[in-house]
């Protein structure tokens, strides 16, 4: 679980740091993006830490990390959404965590831009489910933002540089 925690911990910096650029870029209140970017799986921590709790408390439950990676995906997006409005954090960023993975028609431009730095950590490998085949400028968001070919290539470039930063702060 540790290695997953890391995974999600680098997911959600790279992803803020994204958001805040693509934010900068259209727009958007750059610090509302970048907490987005970094809230926005929150939900997958809850359920880590629900697994950790059943552990604890001696239940013999011992999931995979298939078992791990479905449950959090089929649990994440509900369950941000509700710690993020328990604990009165606005409701946009609340939204932002329920909605990251579903396309909206008339979507805020805030969730847009963490919806597409989340496709774009997705691409450079910041991600529990990697692809680095992931055709960006295939995808409807990138086209919704204005998003050509040039801005994202430095925007994956500033990316790497910034984890590696961080990562050299920890």
């Amino acid at each position: 679980k540790k290695a997953l925690l890391q995974v999600l911990w680098d997911h959600s910096v790279t992803t803020a740091f994204a958001a805040q650029k693509i934010a900068a870029q259209v727009g958007v209140d750059e610090e509302q993006a970048f907490l987005g970017g970094l809230l926005h799986d929150c939900g997958k921590v809850l359920v880590l830490t629900c697994v950790d709790k059943l552990e604890a408390d001696g239940f013999e439950f011992t999931p995979t990390r298939d078992l791990l990676l479905e449950l959090m995906a089929g649990l994440h997006c509900q369950l941000g959404c509700h710690l993020l409005t328990s604990w009165n954090i606005p409701s946009e960023l609340a939204d932002v965590a329920r909605d990251h993975q579903t396309r909206i028609p008339e979507a805020s431009d805030l969730l847009l831009c963490v919806q597409a730095a989340n496709l774009i950590t997705r691409k450079l490998g910041f991600h529990l489910t990697p692809d680095p085949n992931l055709a960006l400028t295939e995808r409807p968001i990138i086209e919704d933002l204005g998003l050509d070919d040039m801005t994202l290539a430095t925007l994956m470039i500033d990316m790497e540089d910034h984890l590696e930063e961080m990562k050299q702060l920890f």
